[in-house]
């Protein structure tokens, strides 16, 4: 009797482990493709301003739980409030927030957008010096 039940959860526990991963294989596509689509506009955006240089551009990869992400480091010559009003605007379109949040300590100052399921996040560590790095993450 206890064979049975043993062999019975353990059967409902591979069946469980393989329907996450089959539905994590089917929605990578379309986290990987928000993603791109979203450093797609920030490289442009970086690229096309001559006050702003890229420095980074992230492989791309899996966050754990399932989702994808990537980021792009870049250098700014512009203050940190022209540098959050260019960047941030036309990414939000993507992301459909219009909300920013702004978290600052000592050790870092971060302008999240997008919450939820995909964001953007917008940083730079220590004082300001123009470098920056921008994360963007879609998850289930």
């Amino acid at each position: 009797m206890r064979k049975k039940l043993l062999l019975i959860f353990l059967v409902c526990v591979a069946i469980l482990f393989v329907t996450i991963n089959i539905r994590d294989s089917m929605q990578r596509p379309f986290h990987r493709e928000r993603v791109n689509n979203f450093i797609t506009v920030a490289k442009d955006i970086i690229q096309n301003n001559d006050q702003l240089e890229i420095t980074e551009i992230g492989e791309g990869g899996r966050m754990k739980g399932g989702g994808w992400g990537n980021h792009i480091h870049f250098k700014s010559n512009l203050s940190e409030e022209k540098t959050v009003e260019l960047i941030i605007p036309p990414l939000q379109a993507i992301t459909g927030n219009k909300m920013i949040g702004k978290v600052s300590d000592s050790r870092i100052t971060s302008y999240q957008f997008g919450f939820a399921q995909f964001g953007g996040d917008l940083l730079y560590t220590g004082p300001y010096d123009g470098n920056w790095e921008l994360l963007v993450i879609s998850q289930p």
